[in-house]
């Protein structure tokens, strides 16, 4: 377990992410090792070392309602679920693994934090990808995309643009400074992991190969896949609710919940088995 004194402040967190070096494997191997022998100090190590990772995926989620530090914080979290979790022997690194516990402890933290106007799941999903098309075609167009352009490319309505951004934090100007340096201490974090077009595909892979697993008829009865997809919000706007789920099916809620979780179940067997790619996904499930 990790004990109280990792440096849990978040603009301590940001300034000290550049001095801690990445550890090579065989060092990673051996902490991960200790720390699951109970060794709190070789944990934090793991944590303290992975400190850019926070903050090269905290990036992407600023603009969304909390403040760089804060989304650093909250990834330092994840960090440490991770750390809790990560099993040495399995062949991938703890940057691969804990990229998963960083972004759902950042998510989670973007969905449940106090605002007059709360975001619901699918909301956020939509403003992330309005985010990222904004900064995309603004680098390629050389200037701001207005609305219809936003909307040809996202597939969104343009009043659904207007409403997005009128209830999220996004500035309309993306010359605005990111975080509340002026962006100058963020952009001094010059990290391998950060602009890594290896990782972001990684999780792009990640997503299709848990879609292929869910659309799977030898995997999954017709109704652990209904159930599974409706439950989460999967190629929908929205999730369902177990009730909702069984008034549809004409099952139980309890039936429903039943379901589930054997699909789940069956999921994590495959997801341990087969991929290590996903198995914080796993972990996640189990």
């Amino acid at each position: 377990m990790i004990s109280s004194h990792v440096p849990l402040a978040s603009s301590s967190l940001l300034r000290r992410a550049p001095f801690y070096p990445a550890l090579s494997a065989a060092e990673e191997h051996q902490l991960a090792i200790a720390g699951r022998a109970g060794n709190s100090s070789a944990s934090e190590r793991m944590v303290l070392c992975n400190l850019r990772l926070a903050v090269s995926i905290a990036r992407d989620y600023t603009g969304l309602g909390l403040t760089l530090e804060d989304l650093v914080s909250e990834g330092s979290m994840g960090l440490m679920k991770a750390a809790s979790k990560f099993d040495p022997h399995h062949r991938v690194r703890f940057a691969t693994y804990a990229s998963f516990w960083v972004r759902h402890s950042i998510l989670r933290a973007l969905y449940n934090q106090n605002r007059v106007i709360r975001l619901p799941a699918h909301v956020i999903g939509r403003l992330l990808k309005i985010k990222q098309v904004l900064e995309r075609m603004t680098s390629e167009l050389g200037r701001e995309p207005n609305r219809e352009e936003l909307a040809a490319e996202t597939g969104l309505k343009g009043t659904q643009i207007t409403d997005l951004l009128a209830v999220s934090a996004i500035p309309l100007s993306l010359h605005a400074p990111r975080g509340e340096e002026n962006g100058t201490l963020e952009d001094s974090i010059a990290d391998d992991q950060a602009e890594n077009p290896a990782l972001r595909q990684e999780a792009r892979d990640q997503s299709q190969q848990l879609n292929r697993l869910l659309k799977s008829r030898l995997l999954l009865t017709s109704r652990e896949r209904t159930i599974l997809t409706s439950h989460f919000g999967i190629g929908t706007d929205e999730q369902e609710s177990f009730e909702s789920i069984g008034a549809r099916l004409g099952l139980t809620s309890e039936r429903v919940r039943q379901l589930h979780n054997k699909g789940l179940a069956k999921l994590r067997r495959k997801l341990k088995g087969d991929n290590t790619n996903l198995i914080a996904l796993a972990d996640y499930l189990g």
